[in-house]
């Protein structure tokens, strides 16, 4: 098991491709048993 640490300075109710990639990228890894942590703006 991993932890993953991902980081975005923009991400928004309507960023679109990455809210949607950073959302599908982090299930992924949690389904595949690492650690995820999301470090957004706001």
């Amino acid at each position: 098991m991993s932890r993953i640490v991902q980081v975005a300075n923009f991400v928004t109710p309507t960023s679109g491709g990455l809210r949607t990639t950073l959302g599908h990228l982090a299930i992924g890894y949690a389904d595949a048993g690492h650690d995820v942590i999301q470090v957004l703006p706001g």
